[in-house]
């Protein structure tokens, strides 16, 4: 086999763990034709945790520390396997559960990542059969790449979704069917995403919304952005808007241009206004009175 070093050579063991637990005896899984693929394709994602996550002291001490990276590890073996020969997949499977009752993290044999995988604080994560997903994905706890529906969705279709390369996901979005979401794209926490995205887009959470009492018939029902240039905001009555305010982290009030939609929201326009991926703070006034005030993440 090829000359391993110490890194490897600790993969190697996490890896042979992984067949003791399952039974794995065939000579096939233990070939240099097997491993040495498999050894490099995790020591992609290793080396993705060391230069990402600034927890990750050292690769050493991810391998000895880190469920999550132990997670993806199972799952690399547990889809190598189902790539070999599809009569593994009752064994693919409890491999995935078995990391899934040690880590709180489901990822189906089936599903395909890039190289470069990281889950940081993994718990909750759920990833469907059909998701497919590139190079160098970065995920928080509670991401589900889920179906459309609940029972009864139409096995062998695209059902999950196909996202880019260097993908960034914040805690307990759900990204919902077989939407496209393209490369370099970033969704902030809890969002709810069905819809499809543009390469470079950004997509902030749902949020959190203060009502006065005296207006509640002006509601606001989401929030969403493809870009940092203008926000989408639906919600009920809001066409009686007539004055929408940026506040910035000095707690200046900035007049934002805004239009209404043939649908009856807004569509606001930032004007360059933002700059990284932050909190945005918007009010919503009519008349000069405060209708509406929302704060999400950008």
């Amino acid at each position: 086999m090829k000359k391993l070093n110490q890194i490897h050579l600790q993969i190697l063991q996490m890896i042979f763990e992984v067949y003791d637990k399952h039974f794995l005896k065939d000579s096939t899984f233990k070939s240099e034709h097997f491993l040495i693929p498999l050894i490099e394709l995790i020591e992609t994602d290793l080396d993705a945790y060391v230069s990402r996550d600034p927890a990750a002291k050292n690769h050493r001490y991810v391998l000895d520390s880190y469920l999550t990276f132990k997670a993806v590890l199972w799952y690399r073996v547990a889809h190598t396997l189902l790539n070999l020969d599809y009569s593994y997949i009752t064994v693919a499977r409890m491999i995935s559960e078995n990391a899934k009752s040690f880590s709180g993290i489901e990822i189906h044999p089936a599903a395909k990542f890039g190289i470069g995988l990281v889950i940081d604080h993994g718990t909750g994560i759920v990833i469907g059969e059909t998701s497919i997903v590139g190079k160098y994905a970065y995920l928080l706890n509670g991401v589900v790449l889920g179906a459309n529906g609940i029972a009864d969705n139409r096995a062998g279709h695209q059902r999950h979704p196909i996202i880019g390369d260097f993908f960034e996901c914040a805690a307990n979005v759900k990204i919902l069917g077989a939407v496209s979401i393209g490369n370099h794209v970033k969704v902030g926490a809890d969002c709810r995403i069905d819809y499809d995205l543009d390469d470079n887009s950004i997509s902030y959470c749902k949020a959190i919304v203060e009502t006065y009492r005296d207006y509640d018939s002006v509601k606001i029902d989401s929030i969403s952005a493809l870009t940092k240039e203008q926000i989408d905001i639906e919600g009920r009555n809001l066409k009686v808007i007539d004055e929408c305010i940026w506040v910035n982290d000095n707690h200046e009030e900035i007049i934002l241009p805004f239009q209404q939609t043939n649908l009856g929201g807004i569509t606001v326009l930032l004007k360059g206004l933002i700059t990284k991926f932050n909190w945005v703070n918007v009010i919503l006034k009519r008349k000069g009175r405060v209708m509406v005030k929302a704060s999400f993440s950008l």
